[in-house]
């Protein structure tokens, strides 16, 4: 007997776009998801309680477009949170995040499900992302290994072990404008509850996820970013900054701690941690000894002798006491001494 064979339903896709403040930028983001081949779209806009024309401008959108779901904060609730809500709340088969200054290519989700097609064991995929300013106008991506896809050991595919391993040597891209994550990501990773990574949770995201699903990457065109003062992707990252060296803790060891992942990578990420904590507390010793260098020869040129011993008091917890009598001897010689002659060229 012959029986009728359902067609299965076509996959959707959510995009999570994050807003806060950028009414103009936003317009463009939800524009360059509807201009998408691919119908299967929910698009939810977070407005992080915005309180200007933003409320406004998505909800005009959303009478002309079904698709287009509104959520205000009621409150700020921080960048980060409201991304990691986003995420959390995912229901459907595949998702991305859009910042709301940055924008997609119109045949991004078309070409991203080819790839899990072709990929089905794929827990995400990669696509080429270019840097642009505010008029669109291409910028230079050459040295910035964040969007790079045209490394000379590209490969098309990375099981979790290959790809934890090219994200170790940053050979891959971080920022995840240009992905497509399948909803097991969401459910099995989560953005977690590191709001103090900030500017650092999105690569925390991305190595999590490379390091327990297998990914395929794409030298196609899908997603530009946005350059321009107050943008996130133009904020530069301090090694010495206090999230930074949370976020390299943090990282590693959520993935140590994952055992979902495979135990050859968690000895990976505990080898990397503990190495990575080395090399970051010697750093920070030079770059403290440094500045407290520099902050009593300043001192010393405002004649401000008194205020000496604070400063070495405050270089207390970040070196070892020997260092500290050093630094004691050559600033009671710089009081000796008192040439302007050798201050000027510590400086330089």
């Amino acid at each position: 007997m012959k029986t009728d064979q359902l067609t299965p339903p076509l996959p959707t896709i959510t995009t999570i776009i994050p807003t806060y403040k950028r009414p103009e930028l936003l317009l463009r983001a939800i524009k360059s998801v509807q201009k998408q081949k691919w119908n299967n779209i929910d698009i939810i806009v977070r407005d992080n309680h915005s309180r200007d024309g933003t409320k406004n401008l998505v909800l005009n959108m959303k009478n002309n477009d079904s698709r287009i779901k509104y959520i205000e904060n009621p409150w700020n609730i921080g960048a980060h949170e409201n991304i990691r809500q986003g995420i959390k709340n995912v229901a459907t088969d595949f998702f991305s995040i859009l910042s709301d200054d940055d924008y997609l290519e119109p045949d991004f989700y078309t070409e991203a499900l080819k790839l899990f097609e072709k990929y089905p064991n794929t827990g995400f995929v990669v696509f080429k992302t270019e840097r642009v300013d505010l008029s669109g106008k291409p910028l230079n991506n050459k040295f910035d290994k964040s969007l790079d896809l045209k490394h000379s050991k590209m490969k098309s595919y990375y099981n979790p072990e290959d790809g934890f391993d090219a994200y170790l040597r940053a050979e891959l891209p971080y920022i995840w404008t240009g992905f497509l994550f399948r909803r097991c990501v969401a459910e099995n990773i989560g953005l977690g509850d590191f709001s103090e990574m900030g500017y650092a949770a999105d690569i925390a995201f991305i190595w999590h996820a490379a390091a327990r699903y297998s990914f395929a990457t794409s030298n196609v065109k899908g997603a530009n970013i946005t350059i321009h003062d107050g943008g996130a992707s133009t904020a530069l990252v301090n090694l010495f900054d206090e999230r930074r060296m949370y976020w390299e803790r943090s990282r590693m060891l959520a993935i140590k701690n994952d055992y979902g992942v495979s135990l050859v990578i968690r000895e990976k990420a505990l080898s990397y941690y503990l190495k990575r904590n080395k090399k970051l507390f010697r750093f920070v010793n030079k770059y403290y000894i440094k500045v407290s260098l520099l902050q009593i020869i300043s001192r010393l040129e405002n004649h401000q002798k008194g205020e000496l011993s604070c400063d070495l008091i405050a270089m207390r917890s970040f070196i070892f006491p020997p260092i500290l009598r050093l630094i004691r001897v050559i600033a009671e010689i710089l009081i000796f001494l008192k040439f302007r002659r050798i201050l000027q060229y510590m400086k330089s």
